[in-house]
């Protein structure tokens, strides 16, 4: 690879060629130079991040380090989210201005270092021999796990089990970790550990300890323990390459700064990166300078990581400056954690964090001159880490309830769920929201326009989705997006040559014999139902779904207005809703259920989806809130999660939980920060309801709609034992409770929905009050059907994909 071009200089052959050919065509269209310096290990993916010096036309220069990404926009999303979502203070004492540029296939982040010089400035690798560096150690550690979380996050906890847990560290995200646990298991092969064991015997320990592969398994009998992890904002892949310590004139723990943030965790356990941080010091100490060949200095080495004592009388000279590392690390967490209230559960978490960061050590490429050893050691440390977890836990609960599960999975919730992105093709998908991202921007550049806030969002989600698109795709659209940044008289009305405008096909005719439906002056008559399409796919472009009679007539009376809804037993309704973003009307087909969905059991959901094949479907409804909750709100949940009450009383989950399509979660984001119509058709729904169907109301009724959280599930029997406030006490992100949520979204898998729910009391779901329910399922539906008029834009699927996914291909 040349190194003389007149704009990239210096040693580019770690990076792959293709890269490094799109980084030329850029810098010779931008005018950008790039010389290279060198290059530092950074995280553990392989890429590498190269220190370099670069300069813009007319603008001075600028060092810091280049990291690329390659087919991974899920990690620059996350850089973008780390540096979005940091309260103010930190980001600008902790996170390097960075700037991202797409490079078609690649992304490369352009991240500075504070005051430009690298030399004053450099990894922990660099430092971590100076004197008193525990001390500064100390600060980065509690100002991540405190000043990173100032005010903490909403929603500051998750539930899984620790079974789930080690298996969300050592898997990680399958973009990360390609393979995970071959060289682990390969290596327990070798040595004859089975995960049949329950123990284990291994050459640093004199006593059998409990066998990490059954706890990874969940096998052993403590693995099976649901517990609450605290969470917040962290690195996900904190390491000595990836933390720079100002050192000019004096060491400064209080400038450090983070870079390569493409692991990053709104919601990641905030003992994971103090441990990462740790292990990672401890694999250069064995690459440097210990010697574990010796059993006692290895033995002693593992007790001083799990429980670094205060007394350093009892160290051996050689491991004094180790111990005082560990112990600063862990005492600086357990400080911080105090000050945010949980410190008593600090060490028990911080155990298992240090178990499954141990373990992932264990299935990495450690290079060292004697692999096998230093696998074992870490599978030892991950050993000897579990038997103090058991001990305290013991003695001291993490709030823990036994299960019979084998595992739960929660490491699905780092990597992609069945429903997290619709359909087989990844590819498909970012080619339809990214379409639908551009015709937001186009057809609003006439009207009233977007918020400052949603078109950062539009745009911060079309350069996330944008490199997983063709060439030709990514430059139609990027047209489409310069044109709605033209002025008016810029803005052509004839469409571009080669553009692909469907972006909301007008599917086939629906018949509308008069007897059927009248649409005039704006009044929607409802049809009897022998006169419906009886064929599939015929004109349906949003089906909704309601499972109880009075939800029902609320979402009817609400879509088709006063006086079309009488005491009738017809279950079916169609309307055509005006649409402006679409282009044209939406048809939409209005159906009851003749019963709540049931576990493995949606026959309403599956005969929509025969007759019509809708492109989107919706569930609107009720569930139940928090006690001290409103009756009325509306909970459009993020994902839905499935609980089990077992016959000991305990609640307990054992499936990963179903997040609502990534193309719907973008249009509620974009709809939750425009000012929407809600209110004004929640107030006619209230206005047009006939006497008696409403419970007594306050005069100033203004129902909110939570988008944030989660909708909890469960059968008939958890619901009439166990309260949302129950749940909550393991998962504050619970919004909701009901039967249904789950299994719809399971049941559509390959078209996208989502759930509206409006709240009602325990009472009322209990006793069936037709009144609560109209009330809540009305606010529910006003929800779904302004974000429809206003906010909803079905990109249409390749019919060659749409054929593949209907039977069944690949």
């Amino acid at each position: 690879m040349p190194d003389d071009d007149e704009q990239l200089t210096g040693d580019w052959t770690p990076i792959p060629a293709d890269q490094y050919a799109a980084l030329q065509r850029w810098s010779r269209i931008s005018g950008v130079s790039v010389a290279i310096e060198g290059y530092h290990g950074g995280g553990f993916s392989g890429a590498p991040i190269a220190l370099a010096t670069w300069q813009a036309p007319n603008a001075g220069p600028k060092r810091g380090f280049l990291r690329f990404y390659r087919d991974d926009t899920d990690e620059i999303a996350r850089v973008n989210r780390a540096y979005d979502q940091a309260p103010p203070e930190f980001r600008k004492a902790h996170l390097p201005g960075a700037e991202t540029v797409s490079l078609g296939e690649s992304w490369v982040a352009m991240v500075a270092v504070a005051g430009g010089d690298l030399l004053a400035c450099p990894p922990l690798l660099r430092v971590m021999t100076e004197q008193g560096f525990d001390t500064h150690l100390a600060k980065i550690v509690r100002s991540l796990v405190q000043d990173w979380n100032q005010p903490p996050p909403a929603g500051a906890r998750r539930t899984t089990t620790v079974a789930g847990y080690l298996a969300e560290l050592v898997d990680g995200r399958p973009d990360r970790r390609a393979n995970p646990r071959i060289r682990l298991l390969t290596w327990a092969d070798q040595n004859g550990i089975s995960v049949t064991q329950d123990e284990v015997r291994l050459p640093w320990w004199s006593h059998p300890l409990p066998n990490p592969l059954a706890f990874l398994a969940g096998s052993a009998a403590s693995s099976r323990v649901a517990l609450s992890l605290h969470t917040g904002y962290t690195h996900g892949d904190l390491n000595i390459g990836n933390m720079l310590m100002p050192i000019d004139p004096t060491l400064d723990g209080g400038g450090y700064q983070l870079i390569d943030l493409g692991s990053y965790h709104a919601d990641g356990p905030l003992t994971r990166d103090p441990m990462h941080l740790l292990l990672s010091l401890a694999a250069q100490w064995l690459r440097a300078s210990t010697r574990i060949g010796d059993e006692r200095t290895g033995t002693d080495l593992i007790r001083l990581l799990v429980g670094p004592s205060a007394d350093r009388a009892g160290y051996r000279p050689e491991l004094l400056g180790h111990a005082q590392i560990s112990g600063a690390v862990h005492e600086a967490g357990r400080a911080a954690a105090a000050s945010l209230g949980f410190g008593d559960r600090w060490r028990l978490e911080t155990l298992l964090s240090l178990a499954g960061c141990a373990l992932l050590f264990a299935d990495r490429n450690l290079r060292m001159p004697d692999e096998d050893k230093a696998r074992g050691w870490f599978f030892t440390l991950a050993a000897a880490a579990l038997d103090e977890y058991v001990r305290l836990a013991s003695e001291h609960p993490l709030e823990a309830k036994p299960t019979s599960a084998s595992s739960t999975d929660h490491a699905s919730s780092t990597r992609p769920s069945q429903t997290a992105d619709p359909g087989p093709d990844e590819a498909e998908t970012a080619r339809q929201s990214c379409a639908a991202i551009a015709h937001h921007l186009v057809a609003r550049a006439r009207g009233p326009g977007l918020i400052a806030e949603q078109t950062h969002l539009l745009l911060l989600d079309f350069g996330s989705r944008a490199t997983r698109l063709d060439q030709q795709t990514h430059s139609q659209l990027a047209v489409r997006m310069v044109r709605a940044f033209s002025s008016a008289d810029e803005i052509s009305d004839e469409p571009e040559e080669g553009a692909d405008h469907e972006l909301c096909p007008a599917r086939e005719p629906v018949p509308t014999p008069v007897a059927r439906a009248t649409m005039a002056a704006g009044t929607v008559r409802s049809a009897a139902p022998e006169t419906l399409p009886p064929g599939p796919g015929q004109g349906v472009d949003v089906a909704v779904l309601a499972s109880h009679p009075a939800e029902f007539r609320a979402v009817v009376q609400v879509f088709l207005g006063t006086g079309s809804i009488g005491a009738s037993t017809v279950t079916e309704r169609w309307v055509s809703l005006s649409a402006p973003r679409t282009g044209r009307p939406l048809s939409i087909y209005l159906t009851c259920s003749p019963e709540r969905l049931e576990p493995n059991l949606a026959p309403a959901v599956q005969d929509i989806a025969e007759r019509f094949d809708p492109p989107a479907l919706f569930l609107v409804g009720t569930a139940r809130g928090r006690g001290d909750g409103r009756l009325g709100d509306v909970v459009v949940p993020k994902w839905a999660c499935h609980y089990e009450l077992l016959d000991s009383g305990e609640t307990v989950t054992r499936v990963p939980r179903l997040w609502t399509p990534d193309h719907v979660r973008s249009q509620l984001s974009y709809y939750r920060r425009a000012d929407t119509g809600f209110q004004e058709v929640a107030s006619e729904f209230r206005k047009a309801a006939e006497a008696g169907d409403l419970p007594a109301l306050p005069e100033d009724m203004r129902p909110e709609i939570i988008f944030d959280g989660a909708v909890a599930c469960g059968d008939p029997r958890l619901l009439d034992d166990v309260t949302l406030d129950d749940l909550r006490r393991g998962d504050q992100r619970l919004a909701a409770l009901d039967t249904e949520s789950y299994q719809f979204g399971s049941w559509n898998e390959r078209r996208l929905w989502a759930v509206f729910r409006g709240l009602v009391s325990d009472d009322a779901a209990r006793s069936g009050s037709t009144q609560e329910l109209f009330l809540a399922a009305g606010h529910a539906a006003a929800c779904l059907k302004d974000f429809l008029e206003h906010e909803y834009v079905y990109v249409s699927p390749d019919p060659s994909s749409t054929a593949r996914s209907m039977t069944g291909g690949e």
